[in-house]
């Protein structure tokens, strides 16, 4: 039985709700004089009830200044988000606010050593604001990468490790679950959880999981959410129950993973007989005007009835699967419509090359993707 250090997610109402987002913002600041003072790694938790459980999450703001530029960014540790942009920041005597448009809002004070924030946050659309105070640190805690296939797969001597499905049903939402869990020699566990009808997909941090033959537990206390149940003998099923808003019944199955990606990219082919043609999987690098890069990848199909569908994979931000809500492609012109994240791509495709600009709320960027031949 073992705790482990990892991420989780934004929940709401009846299930799983994730707040997705793609930017590069320039950061808005006024005084540099004080933004210099709180220049550096910022920590703290976030904590409050969602239904009958505590929610947990550990935040760490980040203050950049690159090229004579202030930036900031967020990191959710519990969430499994990382670099969420400050897209506004201002500091003043003792006074700190920062926002980002779509997500938070948080005003606090500085304390007279500049070591400390102490301030309210609120998450827009929310009713009620938090409290949150951020101590200055140089060891934040950081969100892990994505755990690889080879860190879960199935082994001898151990009852958990490995791939797991299941089905959450709470009122009228059906979410399909993925958990990975993954044992170290020393006994110690770490998992994630992916709800797979959520894009974006966010590996979702288990924060505890306890393990004593034949009964499992785990939480994930950035969502509020607790899980108890048993593993059955033959060792194929973990049948619970879920607590979050209320508790409901959920059962745990072991799966194939390279079995159940195929089934969610049935339909879909990434082939292409030439270089004017333009499914496939494309790689990219986001230039931001501070410094800041955001590695991309585009999954590009053709269905079965000739359209096209895409997603996007944001490497740098632990966002999988956004699906573009538009994707045309009249050769040479390419165009998809990203509206989750408010941006629109314009390119070309010439010579086995797109280029063109990733636009962002009327804002362009030159974006170029290679197609990727790994896939």
């Amino acid at each position: 039985m073992a705790r482990t250090k990892t991420k989780t997610a934004v929940v709401a109402g009846a299930g799983v709700l994730l707040v997705a987002g793609l930017t590069l913002a320039i950061l808005k600041y006024e005084h540099a004089v004080h933004l210099q003072r709180v220049e550096g790694a910022w920590e703290g938790t976030l904590q409050f009830h969602a239904g009958p459980l505590l929610r947990k999450q550990r935040m760490v703001l980040k203050i950049f200044r690159e090229n004579g530029t202030y930036r900031a960014v967020f990191d959710q540790i519990d969430t499994g988000r990382k670099n969420l942009p400050a897209t506004r920041f201002s500091v003043g005597g003792s006074s700190v606010n920062f926002e980002s448009g779509s997500a938070f809002v948080y005003q606090g004070k500085l304390n007279p050593d500049a070591t400390e924030m102490t301030g309210r946050w609120k998450w827009v659309g929310g009713r009620n604001s938090q409290p949150l105070t951020l101590t200055r640190t140089a060891t934040p805690d950081e969100v892990r990468e994505p755990l690889a296939e080879a860190d879960y797969a199935p082994r001898p001597g151990s009852d958990l490790q490995g791939f797991w499905k299941g089905t959450l049903k709470i009122g009228t939402a059906t979410l399909r679950l993925h958990l990975k869990i993954a044992e170290a020699q020393d006994g110690k566990f770490r998992a994630e959880l992916n709800s797979i009808d959520q894009p974006p997909v966010i590996p979702l941090p288990v924060t505890t999981l306890d393990y004593g033959r034949p009964a499992v537990k785990f939480s994930l206390q950035g969502l509020g959410v607790a899980f108890q149940g048993r593993l059955e003998e033959g060792g194929s099923n973990i049948i619970g129950n879920w607590t979050q808003v209320g508790t409901v019944p959920l059962r745990f199955t072991r799966a194939d993973p390279k079995a159940e990606a195929q089934a969610l990219e049935a339909g879909k082919n990434y082939d292409h007989a030439n270089d004017a043609e333009l499914p496939g999987h494309w790689n990219g690098m986001l230039a931001g005007k501070s410094g800041r890069n955001l590695r991309l990848i585009f999954h590009i199909a053709q269905m079965s009835d000739g359209s096209l569908s895409a997603t996007l994979d944001s490497l740098d931000q632990s966002l999988f699967v956004m699906p573009f809500d538009m994707v045309q492609y009249t050769p040479p012109k390419v165009h998809l419509e990203l509206k989750s994240a408010q941006c629109v791509i314009d390119g070309t495709l010439l010579n086995g090359k797109l280029s063109g600009n990733w636009i962002y709320k009327g804002s362009p960027t030159p974006l170029a993707l290679e197609r990727s031949k790994t896939h």
